[in-house]
């Protein structure tokens, strides 16, 4: 996940997949990550676990909680995000 140029940083968020866009499973839940603390900086999280082994058609990053930005606490500031596997 590369943070746009913004003063704004998401700390509370989840990645999810899900393979019929109506069931979504939670691959990666943050709540008060603080790993982006830069503007245009990079982070990577692995997906450990079961739901590492399975099958996903669609992603999404879903924002769970404000951002540093009071002005704007519900933006998701992202300039982009990937996904790649090991296998």
């Amino acid at each position: 996940m590369r943070h746009d140029a913004s003063s704004d940083f998401p700390r509370h968020w989840v990645l999810q997949a899900s393979g019929d866009g109506a069931a979504w499973t939670d691959l990666s839940v943050h709540r008060a990550d603080c790993s982006l603390r830069k503007p245009g900086q990079y982070a990577s999280w692995p997906v450990l676990g079961p739901s590492a082994q399975t099958a996903y058609r669609l992603f999404r990053l879903r924002l769970t909680g404000p951002t540093t930005n009071p002005h704007q606490a519900y933006a998701f500031p992202l300039a982009y995000w990937e996904i790649s596997s090991s296998h």
